[in-house]
């Protein structure tokens, strides 16, 4: 069972969330060791509308890692989001 559940706003005209999906799937590819721990989730606007709401993901990109959002409206820096992901690894 995965401890980090990473959660990303994916709209699919937004050129900022291909972005950020391309920064986790670097990130992921650096963590491959580590890929039964972690489990990735697109969120859609419309399908997924309350889970959005919930998390406040009220501007994209957005990401959110075990439930907390993290990022909105930037995509982070592969060392910063990586540095999250382990320190989150390592406390749950």
């Amino acid at each position: 069972m995965a401890r980090v559940i990473i959660e990303i706003l994916n709209m699919r005209s937004c050129s900022e969330c291909f972005d950020m999906i391309d920064r986790i799937n670097e990130v992921l590819e650096e963590l491959s060791h580590l890929k039964d721990e972690i489990k990735v989730i697109m969120l859609d606007l419309f399908e997924d509308n309350s889970r959005v709401v919930e998390l406040g993901m009220y501007q994209c990109p957005a990401l959110a890692i075990n439930g907390i959002l993290h990022y909105v409206g930037n995509v982070p820096e592969k060392m910063e989001l990586k540095n999250l992901i382990l320190t989150e690894l390592s406390t749950s």
